[in-house]
């Protein structure tokens, strides 16, 4: 009887697993250049990604088809316009280039794709999913301002919007703001994403950033507003032209004869200043916060026209940061000089928002930050000049503060005012968790050692706090610079806990922008006067290496190449009998650093600065020889090959004790 029980267990397992085998199921993360639903690709040559659920052990990918169309009907009746693969034998699903007719800028393309299995089974298509290709040759419209460096709005109704057609034509805005910028659409902000656009290389580059505001539309007169303040747009960082946010625009509707543009910035749009202003300067250390004042109006006058000169602005391709999460306050607490002390339970990198009821007109309320309160003291603001915020009320009634184009790395916040128990006035206060980072995870990771569970959970978080604006930062209060350092010591272990690839290419472009004209490398990018060493400026390779390890990106790859090999033409010139040697400080460098935080007992300085900083352009010449062959250089990666083989000889010479057996001051060998 039991034996019978068992051999009915197994034949009912059989024929679940048989029903199951027979089920494949559609693709599905379709992605379009590892962007979801792209609105501007940078290139015109697009590659495709996607994911397939396995029904069952063993079951693989053996063949695919795509198809690509310029309309979403013609493309699930079949109708398939620009390309139709047909089927292909592959189990690629990473990075599938595009083979139908050229395509051009401002593009709008529909895709879709199926696979077959191991057994031939063949899945149904995946759900359509759209991608635009950007504007590549120029955005119209000029630059606007305003003099001041107060947060400004920018303003233009449209009145000749297509609303007679069904379905309503797609209507694009590009933005291409110097400096953080929101958009509005009758009242309505647009998308999700806060303080775009992500950070670049200013004296260089700036990013378009494209939104779909179709469904903001309505029938009759359209009120599109911009918002924007300076961020990074100050000569005082970039040494950029002008100070204060500046923006162009462009919107358009898509016609049945092409793109038929709406407006564009010029002198017809209205401009204001508005009541937000920075406290601080900007500099690392002085970052400072934001002050809003509830008692201005805007004072609506004919924008200013700016000129800007030598700015190449291309797509973004950064997704843009997001709100991941809303903390309501743990505690409240009086302090004892009438402040209230809030603590929201865990440190977040993003936003303040509180409401007030009760103040009187131009009664001003300060927010200073703190991560970490010592036992022994009240409140102790974040080692940070100026870092902190102002509310100057309306007098209404009703006030709100809300962070907006600024950040703060804060658990506690001390909130004040004069003359008034604060506590009482405040009606709700909330922290804003702000990311650049997908938090859908990479890998997950859990032992039966609680401690190590701890570490790990804290790295995770901590890579989720300093990733955002299309870079991650060494603090996201202090310097919030992308040091090359920190990066290379980071990488591996942000792309194995998230999908990261976008603030990779984002990030390595502008450390592209940011070289010198001889070769030389900063050792942060977005570049500005700062800290390092050859460590920090080989950024560019091994970035460039391990995301492409990571992510399987070989375009990255191709772009970068070309940076890499004139870092490495640079770092010959100061190569002295076959060892490189101190550099020169620049303008944009300082320092020149080995092993930054060696263990204790191990000597920073002295010859085991040149002895690490030698094994470190080792290292690169290494990545280099893989990269050179994956590209098909073959001669290039020989000429590598044989130059780290000397590279190596000459430390070992240079830096061997063979009484000690250690190298330089110290190190062990291993």
């Amino acid at each position: 009887m039991k034996r019978n029980i068992i051999l009915l267990i197994i034949a009912a397992v059989a024929s679940l697993q048989t029903a199951v085998a027979g089920k494949l199921q559609a693709p599905v993360n379709l992605r379009c250049n590892s962007l979801s639903e792209p609105l501007a690709i940078d290139t015109t040559s697009p590659l495709f990604s996607w994911q397939t659920p396995c029904a069952h052990n063993g079951q693989r990918q053996t063949a695919y088809e795509i198809e690509v169309a310029s309309d979403s009907l013609m493309l699930v009746r079949g109708k398939a316009d620009l390309w139709k693969s047909g089927k292909v034998l592959s189990s690629e699903q990473l990075h599938v280039a595009y083979g139908g007719s050229k395509l051009a800028e401002r593009n709008l393309c529909y895709w879709r794709v199926r696979v077959w299995d191991e057994a031939g089974k063949r899945s149904p298509w995946s759900r359509p999913t759209r991608f635009a290709v950007g504007i590549l040759k120029g955005l119209s419209g000029e630059y606007l301002g305003l003099n001041t460096t107060n947060a400004i709005c920018l303003k233009k109704v449209l009145t000749n919007v297509d609303t007679d057609r069904s379905p309503f034509p797609a209507t694009f805005a590009h933005i291409n703001s110097l400096g953080y910028h929101e958009l509005f659409v009758n009242g309505k902000k647009v998308g999700d994403e806060v303080m775009q656009p992500a950070v670049s290389q200013l004296q260089k580059r700036s990013l378009i950033v494209t939104y779909d505001i179709t469904p903001y539309l309505k029938k009759g007169d359209n009120v599109v507003e911009i918002w924007a303040a300076r961020g990074w747009y100050t000569p005082s960082i970039l040494k950029v032209e002008h100070e204060g946010a500046l923006v162009k625009a462009e919107i358009s509707q898509q016609s049945p004869s092409g793109w038929r543009r709406l407006t564009q910035t010029d002198s017809s749009w209205q401009a204001a200043a508005s009541g937000y202003s920075y406290t601080g300067n900007w500099y690392p250390l002085r970052f400072g916060g934001e002050r809003i004042d509830n008692t201005v109006t805007l004072q609506w006058t004919p924008a200013n026209i700016y000129k800007v000169t030598d700015m190449t602005a291309t797509p973004q391709v950064f997704a843009g940061n997001h709100i991941v999460d809303r903390l309501d306050a743990k505690t409240i607490r009086q302090s004892s000089d009438g402040a209230a002390i809030v603590d929201f339970g865990r440190v977040v990198n993003g936003w303040l928002a509180a409401d007030f009821k009760g103040l009187s007109k131009g009664q001003e309320v300060t927010f200073e930050y703190s991560d970490y309160i010592p036992r022994d003291k009240e409140f102790e603001p974040l080692e940070s000049n100026d870092a902190g915020d102002v509310l100057v009320a309306s007098g209404t009634g009703e006030d709100r503060f809300a962070n907006r184009f600024h950040t703060h790395a804060f658990r506690y916040v001390k909130v004040s005012t004069t003359g008034q128990d604060i506590v009482s006035l405040i009606k709700d206060i909330k922290a804003i968790h702000i990311t650049g980072l997908d938090v859908a995870e990479a890998s997950t990771f859990a032992c039966s050692d609680s401690q190590l569970n701890a570490v790990h959970d804290m790295i995770h978080y901590t890579m989720q706090c300093l990733t955002f604006s299309g870079y991650m930062v060494d603090c996201p209060h202090l310097e919030r610079l992308g040091y090359g350092g920190d990066g290379n010591s980071s990488t591996r272990t942000l792309q194995t806990m998230y999908p990261a690839g976008d603030t990779y290419r984002n990030w390595l472009r502008a450390w592209g922008d940011a070289m010198a004209d001889d070769g030389g490398m900063p050792h942060a990018a977005p570049s500005r006067k700062c800290g390092g060493g050859p460590y920090w400026c080989g950024f560019v390779i091994k970035a460039s290496w391990r995301t492409y390890q990571t992510y399987g990106d070989r375009r990255l790859l191709e772009t970068m190449y070309p940076y890499m090999q004139k870092w490495l033409t640079y770092v010959d010139k100061y190569t002295v009998d076959g060892l490189l040697q101190r550099w020169p400080d620049t303008d944009y460098r300082d320092w020149y650093l080995g092993d930054w935080l060696a263990p204790q007992g191990v000597d920073m300085g002295g010859e085991s600065v040149d002895h690490v900083n030698n094994c470190f352009v080792s290292d690169c010449l290494r990545d280099m020889v893989s990269i050179a062959k994956l590209l098909g250089h073959e001669a290039e990666a020989r000429q590598y090959a044989a130059r780290r083989q000397a590279l190596l000889q000459r430390i070992h010479e240079k830096f061997y004790h063979p009484d000690t057996q250690t190298y330089a001051n110290g190190t062990p060998l291993d």
